[in-house]
């Protein structure tokens, strides 16, 4: 089952290398998506490339009849609520609040990537037309090999807190 999987990287910003990663695939995992442990002085430093890559991919897979995309979402889209907003158990009708004080670039693009993802699912079935099954990950954490370039990545903050670098502990 496991013995055709295969790694691909794309720019989250072309549309034209995200269909080409997905053509010919039944199912894709999409786990991209910018981190900056410190908040941008533009959040849609943050936001656009995770919007666009999730809108790029799901409508890759829609384009391609991918039975299935699970996407790497975050506990930061669903659990920012406003305090009188906020439920004593967290599921699909949670959403973080884009518009709260103190609201990160992280917590917005997480949040606007996945609700592009639902939006464009519902849209698609609202015409009757074919649409991927989505699932959606919302892990607090990622640890474990970083494969990819980048410097800014969950696996980071635990170095960071090794090293004394982070003056607060949630």
């Amino acid at each position: 089952m496991f013995d055709s999987i295969e790694w691909v990287s794309a720019d989250l910003n072309d549309g034209a290398q995200i269909e080409a990663a997905v053509s010919g695939c039944d199912f894709v995992i999409h786990t991209a998506s910018p981190v900056q442990l410190n908040n941008p002085r533009d959040h849609n430093d943050l936001i656009r490339p995770a919007v666009n890559g999730v809108t790029f991919v799901v409508k890759a897979c829609q384009k391609n009849k991918v039975k299935r995309v699970v996407i790497t979402s975050s506990v930061a889209a669903v659990s920012y609520m406003l305090p009188q907003d906020e439920p004593d158990e967290f599921d699909e009708t949670c959403w973080s609040s884009i518009e709260r004080e103190g609201a990160t670039a992280y917590m917005k693009s997480k949040t606007l990537a996945e609700r592009a993802a639902w939006d464009l699912r519902k849209e698609w079935l609202d015409k009757g037309e074919f649409a991927p099954e989505i699932v959606t990950v919302c892990p607090s954490l990622v640890l474990g090999e970083v494969i990819g370039q980048g410097t800014e990545t969950s696996a980071s903050m635990v170095t960071k807190m090794m090293n004394n670098q982070i003056s607060a502990y949630p």
